[in-house]
């Protein structure tokens, strides 16, 4: 009777929390809204390698074709195990070694980052932007080249050829959507009267549009409401959207999203928009599933059970075939239980990958996770007390690496360096990792060659300086005459 009463106060709770923000939440217009300024701005220009495809010059963006996630074994592997294997997993314990090299060791592209300063108490939190700018540094060479002064943060298109920010304008009177560009060196702007609600977001559309959710509204049992505007760059039109997922069973925490400030629970959308993976419950506190549901038919595809909500949404592959998260499982001890990393495709078969709990996960939640392009290794942190670890697994060795360097060991508290990094390739991964320089904590810029356990230093700011990393583009930058 408790439970049942329980579950009914938190729908009560959630239905109140949706109407309390709603009503601060601007109604969309019904018609579409011209872009009012495109401004045009050349600070370098990209090209391609030429063993990349070639962007058209037609009026619809071109976006690259992503090959379908596999999991078939490739040359490159972590080194063999030195340290004594764990059941089914087989663990490094040195960290890379770091490269001599004198110029860049990845294939092609080039990375970009903006630079900021750091803040003491919290290095893993965002960098104070002194000087706007985005940088880039190729893989042809080390110089650092300023890509912009427009922008100081970005999110890379699916294709990699273009950055957009979404953020208030100057004199706070609205908001602004800029384009970048890489390859031509153009952007564009888009000013509009918009009020952020709960959990604002921004991601990149298949078909080279933007989607700017303004306000999530979630609702116990029911499931979703997002709201929002869809920026189209090429037709130059700002378009008010509502977009209704119906969730059987949908479950999250009201009470952690009110005190908290946080998302709890998840509702993640496939690339082609067919499925949603999502959190569920019944009337007991007690149960919870994630299940993969079809958005047309209503049919639940594959379910799993876990022991709490995950607020970190899955990563689908960018062809939608897989989807990669965590659940909890219930251990003595730990009040949420361990995180296990849970691989699903899109027809509902999951993936067996090695024995889990992972050494250093046991009692640690895994916190981010991601994927190579080819499915073959996994990125994934464990939160410690004041740091995040990265490690990486080889699905095919079942070995696991950890990301790190003995000089910065004894830097936070005798834990290693808060890690966080992106795929640049299938075999390389870049990263920012904390270190001591001069003592005080500054980002170290890096790019991981898995196949040879080694990593390469690709670039330092200034003491107690911190890097904002965009990630890896299939461009090549130079600077303009």
């Amino acid at each position: 009777m408790n439970k049942k009463s329980n579950w009914i106060g938190r729908m009560w709770f959630s239905l109140f929390l949706f109407c309390l923000v709603g009503c601060f939440i601007q109604q969309p217009q019904n018609n579409a809204i011209p872009a009012t300024n495109v401004l045009t701005e050349r600070t370098i220009v990209a090209t391609r390698p030429d063993n990349s495809q070639t962007p058209t010059n037609a009026g619809t963006p071109s976006l690259t074709a992503t090959p379908a996630l596999t999991f078939t074994p490739v040359a490159a592997a972590l080194p063999t195990a030195t340290a004594p294997s764990t059941p089914g997993v087989a663990i490094l314990e040195e960290c890379p070694t770091i490269s001599s090299a004198v110029s860049p060791r990845w294939p092609n592209g080039s990375v970009f980052f903006s630079i900021g300063q750091m803040i003491r108490d919290n290095p893993s939190a965002y960098l104070l932007i002194e000087q706007p700018g985005i940088w880039a540094i190729s893989s042809g060479s080390f110089d650092r080249q300023l890509v912009t002064e427009g922008l100081s943060n970005g999110i890379l298109s699916p294709d990699g050829t273009k950055l957009v920010d979404v953020h208030f304008n100057l004199n706070n009177t609205g908001q602004e959507a800029v384009f970048y560009d890489l390859v031509s060196g153009q952007s564009q702007r888009f000013e509009f009267a918009s009020e952020q609600g709960l959990f604002p977001s921004v991601k990149w559309l298949s078909d080279g549009r933007v989607q700017y959710t303004t306000n999530l509204g979630q609702i116990l049992g029911v499931g979703e409401t997002r709201e929002g505007i869809i920026i189209d760059p090429v037709m130059q039109q700002i378009t008010p959207f509502v977009q209704q997922l119906e969730l059987p069973d949908y479950d999250f925490d009201p009470a952690e999203v009110v005190y908290q400030g946080f998302p709890s629970g998840f509702a993640a959308i496939d690339p082609k928009g067919e499925l949603v993976l999502y959190t569920a419950g019944q009337e007991s506190d007690n149960f919870h599933e994630v299940r993969l549901l079809n958005l047309q038919t209503g049919e639940v595809i594959w379910q799993t059970t876990s022991n709490t909500f995950g607020s970190r949404e899955p990563e689908w592959s960018l062809d939608g075939e897989h989807a990669l998260f965590v659940t909890y499982q219930p251990t003595e001890g730990t009040p949420y239980g361990w995180t296990k990393l849970v691989s699903v495709s899109r027809d509902g078969v999951e993936e067996e990958l090695p024995p889990q709990p992972f050494p250093q996960s046991g009692k640690k939640h895994i916190t981010s996770w991601t994927r190579a392009p080819d499915g073959r290794y996994i990125f994934y942190s464990v939160q410690e007390p004041q740091n995040l670890r990265g490690f990486i697994l080889d699905t095919t060795t079942r070995t696991i690496g950890e990301v790190c360097d003995p000089e910065t060991i004894d830097f936070v508290r005798d834990e290693r360096s808060i890690v966080k990094g992106q795929w640049v390739a299938n075999d390389y991964f870049v990263y920012r990792v904390l270190v001591d320089r001069e003592g005080q904590p500054t980002h170290s810029l890096r790019v991981l060659d898995i196949a040879n356990w080694t990593t390469q230093v690709v670039f330092e700011p200034e003491p107690g300086q911190g890097v904002n990393l965009l990630g890896w583009a299939p461009v090549e930058t130079f600077q303009s005459h």
